[in-house]
């Protein structure tokens, strides 16, 4: 099997990073909205790029604080070095149970430049047999294992992402995470009708008992 796997809000606690960001340079006048909209005008600053860049937003935040862009950047560094600290508890011990019963992709959209800094900083990249870093468009994706289809198991937090995927790739098995700590999304997007689970611990379980004990057994909802 492949186990093609979402890295924010899946393995890595996005939110907490996020915070822990902005608190490293708020002592350079850097609130809440001043950290949002410059962080947009970063993943915004190139046109059809849409990624982020940690010194081009030092660059922009220094334009409306009082901080020196290579103090702001040494700062927003720092934070990135210990990536590991923003995986959820049970990530590296789910990824390496999941390393004994096949391959692990892990699968981002969107900010490739940014999210391939993540994954190279922490642990991930070790565990993982591959990494695939997209673009903002997810139409365009091609996977070209040499498993077919039906061997293919997607999990991911995000409901747009999961229907899409499943467009894409009917034959494949997709599984959705919905930490309370993830991710929210409005109601009308949010609701889709597959296996749900809340941590990986029973997403575990549930891999166990339906697809690794039983892989030609079809998946239901629950």
């Amino acid at each position: 099997m492949i186990y093609i796997v979402d890295f924010d809000h899946t393995l890595c606690n996005t939110t907490a990073l996020k915070k822990a960001l902005q608190e490293s340079v708020r002592e350079f006048g850097v609130d809440d909205n001043i950290f949002s909209s410059t962080y947009q005008k970063t993943v915004e600053a190139i046109p059809d790029e849409y990624d982020y860049d940690i010194s081009r937003h030092a660059e922009i935040i220094s334009k409306v604080t009082s901080g020196n862009p290579s103090e702001i950047k040494s700062r927003l560094v720092s934070i990135i070095s210990r990536m590991d600290e923003f995986l959820f508890k049970d990530t590296l011990s789910f990824l390496n149970w999941l390393k004994e019963h096949g391959k692990i992709v892990i699968l981002t959209w969107g900010n490739p430049k940014w999210q391939q800094t993540k994954i190279e900083n922490g642990s991930l990249k070790k565990l993982a047999d591959q990494c695939i870093f997209t673009g903002k468009k997810k139409s365009t994706l091609k996977l070209n294992f040499p498993e077919p289809g039906q061997n293919w198991v997607f999990i991911n937090d995000n409901p747009k992402e999961i229907k899409r995927m499943m467009d894409l790739f009917p034959s494949s098995i997709h599984l959705r995470i919905k930490r309370p700590e993830g991710k929210k999304f409005d109601p009308e997007i949010d609701q889709i009708n597959i296996p749900t689970f809340v941590d990986l611990g029973k997403l575990r379980r549930y891999l166990t008992e339906n697809i690794i004990k039983m892989p030609h057994r079809s998946v239901v909802a629950t």
